[in-house]
């Protein structure tokens, strides 16, 4: 009787590290899912304004962010942008040559 007691502690144990291990696994799934939808975010924004269009209308739980950074020298008409993409907690940042304002996208 005392086996098969031991025997039970030993594959509940075994049991709840597995399920463990899976939670984690699942957890760090989502976390890198967010991520990269926060990447591709930044990245079609980014497009978007070098292309002179308006960003994208983030989805929810989304959040995106532009910033001006200087004038490119040498590349009248373009500046630097910084593209900051939150997405459920996760973020990326993301650094952009794009038109500016002034010049309205023209090539």
């Amino acid at each position: 009787m005392l086996d098969v007691i031991t025997g039970l502690i030993v594959l509940l144990v075994l049991l709840a590290t597995f399920s463990v291990a899976l939670i984690r696994q699942q957890r760090g799934e989502q976390r890198l899912a967010d991520t990269r939808a926060a990447v591709r975010l930044a990245e079609q924004t980014a497009t978007a304004l070098q292309l002179g269009q308006s960003p994208p209308t983030p989805v929810e739980g989304a959040a995106i962010e532009i910033v001006p950074l200087q004038s490119a020298e040498g590349m009248p008409g373009r500046s630097w942008v910084r593209i900051r993409v939150t997405n459920n907690g996760r973020s990326a940042t993301l650094v952009a040559l794009a038109p500016t304002p002034a010049s309205g996208g023209s090539k």
